[in-house]
């Protein structure tokens, strides 16, 4: 036997089961009315996020971030819990300082090279120059998977200072 009802959420006209009035669930018209009338009745819960430590207000109780950006950020946490110093700008910080986005080994300059670590940042490596070497994809490929010694190419901070040193004195020296 099917009964008339009026929707909780939108005020649209359904006829509900007996049964399931009997079981206090015929509320809604249909399974989205149900989710927004919950969802917009739902209380919000003051929560600190993970990545910048600002409290911030969700329906959700189990959310961890703020914002996708703090989410995003968060990705690059490595497991030793240090948020990374320069690991956005990395590319760009170190082609201003050294003048070129070529590789160090190869010369390749047709797209954008990789970043390497030679201690890599999960062996608590860091983002220094004495430790960054600048490496085309298939060097990096080749350094992998260990088929190129990454400590025979020179490093960030020593293609800097090569860099650095006027004509006078290399030929000086």
């Amino acid at each position: 036997m099917k009964i008339t009802k009026v929707c909780k959420n939108c005020g649209a006209e359904f006829e509900a089961d007996h049964r399931e009035i009997d079981r206090n669930n015929a509320k809604f018209c249909s399974r989205q009315c149900g989710a927004i009338y919950s969802n917009a009745h739902r209380p919000y819960h003051l929560l600190i996020c993970r990545a910048c430590g600002k409290s911030f207000k969700s329906k959700a109780k189990q959310a961890k971030y703020c914002s996708r950006e703090c989410a995003a950020r968060n990705r690059f946490i490595n497991k030793s819990g240090k948020t990374p110093k320069y690991r956005y700008h990395l590319n760009h910080t170190i082609d201003k300082l050294v003048g070129t986005d070529e590789c160090f080994n190869c010369g390749w300059n047709k797209s954008i090279c990789d970043v390497h670590h030679i201690i890599s940042r999960k062996n608590d490596g860091t983002d220094d120059y004495e430790n960054l070497i600048v490496v085309c994809p298939n060097c990096h490929r080749l350094i992998e998977k260990g088929l190129l010694d990454p400590t025979s190419i020179p490093t960030v901070s020593d293609r800097y200072r090569t860099m650095s040193l006027s004509d006078d004195q290399i030929l000086d020296a």
